[in-house]
């Protein structure tokens, strides 16, 4: 993937380390992060676009320090080692679903907390088949 610098980005996910939130075939919208603004404006709770060796991850920022950050996937146990700003992309604002609708991605706080308390109710809903199929470990 060829990610340009020059402005917000759809991107297709792929994998399953975000489920329920984000699917295969689910697009998000990735808006690049300036140099100046990573060391400042990297939150606790958002998903970013980050580049480990030659590939791509989109995943939560679950821990902040000034020299990195730690990452995991929702539908993850453990969560990564420490990476740097540095390798930090892009922020993850929308994410447009494959059965047709939007949903923004930067949310206070509050609605992010309710989205994990949800977060059972909508891996149920996927296993019932609102994709159409379900292979199950995947």
């Amino acid at each position: 993937m060829i990610f340009p610098q020059n402005g917000p980005t759809w991107i297709p996910v792929e994998g399953g380390s975000m489920l329920p939130l984000l699917t295969s075939g689910d697009l998000v919208l990735v808006e690049p992060i300036l140099f100046s603004e990573k060391k400042s404006k990297l939150k606790v709770g958002e998903i970013v676009l980050t580049l480990n060796g030659s590939t791509f991850v989109l995943h939560r920022i679950l821990e902040s320090f000034s020299d990195g950050i730690v990452t995991k996937g929702d539908n993850q146990l453990h969560s990564e080692q420490k990476i740097s700003r540095i390798r930090v992309i892009g922020r993850a604002t929308r994410v447009k679903k494959r059965f047709g609708f939007e949903i923004p991605l930067v949310w206070p706080a509050q609605f992010t907390n309710s989205f994990l308390l949800l977060h059972p109710i909508l891996l149920r809903i996927y296993k019932l088949g609102s994709y159409g199929k379900f292979s199950g470990g995947q």
